[in-house]
């Protein structure tokens, strides 16, 4: 290695080497593959995950209307009852009811069973089915009131609808048999693979005692009104609507038994389906006359209705070549106005304000309509370059997907990939963000009107890792300013 002299002139030391010559020493001609790989390697630690909500918009927490702090409701299952929320923290363990006015414990009542299958709550009771069959507790104090062991429910059953209507409980589900299978391979019949055979369940119990009051055969999963009203495809295929007594309000055409299908009753609309995917069709509730058309309720305030339909009222050539539609019909199913749709987004869900309709698309777009004439007001799209925020790239299916719009507030995770990302909730007005919470966030949701909701009367609560957390919902968002812009074309 040649190394130049060190000098010292008027004072300073310098460094100096010969023109022309070069460093020769092996060690820094031949580098360690293993130190840059671990260089190469070399990350920093991601910050650890957040612990407890933080306001972000008000000073101190006055965003936050109060939070439960309890590691044991991470995962667990919450329902909403009435002014309640209640919580089976972990199997085994005890049952806890909250109260949504300031989060302090209503009740507590012991979980019984070593494993919980399903939670529903109607009227004021919970409905738990658990390894030994299915209980009925009081949302009032949280004392068991029945319990029904031979209702012939197998680990399998599927619970899907419950309603209260004075003193009857309407159950309707499905019962999985694994000793009943059909095997199937490539199309064909086959042992290959197995799937199991399924019976639908529709039957009515006394609330007080958990006796049977009646049942009914149906073919495929049937369907409970927020009414009581109880649609079905009877064993002749026949779509036939019970009341709560077990009576029948109305029978129309249905389908053919064999091919089966199903219902699914969403405010004031049954959507029957076919077994063999070849179309849906919206009938009305009330009597059962059908509407010429299939289709989807996105929202309804009681009066109005928002519909995604894939066929126009006319008939299925109404809207050929010019895809799905959004029909607005009013008290008396009447059309409003009807807006063609793109046919290459998918609806998620709807909102309905004063003045306008809020609709979110699965590819995370938000379009306001005009409520008088179904008009495009405006259109946000949230892949734009209003903000930085990762999760304006999110992908769909992502959490941060219009499903988690609470109010005029939209929940997305901070960073998108990370296990134990925050999630910030974002005011969809301006793009600003209001609350940063822990990982696994989402809102709890009950039903109105048919579609499901996350004001739970001006607030809304959030289940995180660790707790549950109520903020303030503001009051309609359509009387906020807003500066809409007509959009053209009126293709949305």
């Amino acid at each position: 290695m040649t190394v130049a002299a060190m000098v010292a002139v008027s004072g300073p030391i310098v460094d100096r080497l010969p023109s022309g010559d070069a460093l020769a020493d092996a060690d820094i001609e031949t580098p360690d593959d293993r130190v840059l790989d671990r260089v190469g390697r070399r990350y920093l630690p991601p910050p650890p995950p957040l612990a407890e909500p933080v306001c972000l918009r008000d000073p101190g927490d006055e965003c936050l209307l109060w939070t439960v702090a309890d590691p044991s409701l991470r995962g667990a299952h919450v329902v909403l009852a009435g002014d309640r929320a209640v919580a089976l923290p972990r199997p085994g363990q005890d049952l806890v009811a909250y109260r949504l006015a300031d989060g302090e414990v209503a009740w507590t009542g012991p979980g019984d069973a070593p494993w919980v299958r399903q939670q529903l709550v109607t009227g004021d009771l919970l409905l738990t089915v658990d390894a030994d069959g299915l209980s009925a507790r009081s949302l009032t104090d949280g004392g068991e009131r029945w319990r029904r062991a031979d209702l012939n429910l197998p680990p399998q059953f599927d619970l899907h609808t419950a309603r209260q209507v004075d003193d009857v409980l309407l159950l309707a589900g499905l019962v999985h048999d694994p000793e009943r299978r059909i095997g199937y391979g490539n199309g064909e019949p086959s042992d290959e693979v197995t799937l199991e055979q399924s019976e639908a369940m529709l039957v009515a119990l006394d609330a007080a005692t958990g006796e049977d009051t009646w049942r009914a055969a149906t073919v495929g999963p049937a369907s409970i009104a927020t009414d009581g009203t109880a649609v079905h495809l009877a064993a002749d295929g026949r779509l036939t609507a019970l009341a709560p007594d077990g009576s029948i309000r109305w029978a129309v055409e249905g389908i053919d038994p064999a091919i089966g299908g199903g219902v699914w009753v969403t405010g004031r609309y049954v959507n029957l389906w076919r077994g063999d995917g070849s179309g849906e069709q919206l009938h009305r509730l009330a009597d059962g006359r059908p509407l010429g058309f299939g289709g989807m309720v996105l929202d309804s305030d009681g009066d109005d209705t928002l519909l995604e339909v894939w066929a126009g009222p006319s008939g299925p050539s109404d809207l050929e070549g010019h895809g799905p539609a959004y029909l607005l019909l009013d008290a008396e199913d009447r059309e409003v106005w009807r807006t063609p749709a793109d046919r290459s987004r998918c609806t998620t869900a709807a909102r309905f304000e004063t003045d306008t309709v809020r609709v979110f698309t699965c590819e995370q777009d938000e379009l306001v309509l005009d409520r008088a004439d179904g008009s495009l007001l405006d259109r946000t799209s949230t892949t734009d370059t209003r903000s930085s925020m990762p999760w304006r790239a999110t992908t769909p299916g992502d959490r941060g997907a219009p499903h988690d719009r609470v109010g005029p507030f939209a929940l997305h995770p901070e960073r998108p990939d990370a296990a134990d990302s925050a999630y910030v909730l974002i005011d969809t007005r301006d793009g600003g963000e209001v609350v940063r919470f822990p990982p696994e966030a989402f809102p709890l949701m009950r039903e109105q009107h048919g579609p499901w909701t996350a004001d739970l009367g001006g607030i809304a609560v959030i289940q995180h890792r660790g707790g549950l957390t109520a903020i303030a919902l503001p009051p309609d968002v359509a009387t906020a300013p807003r500066p809409f812009r007509r959009v053209a074309p009126a293709m949305l």
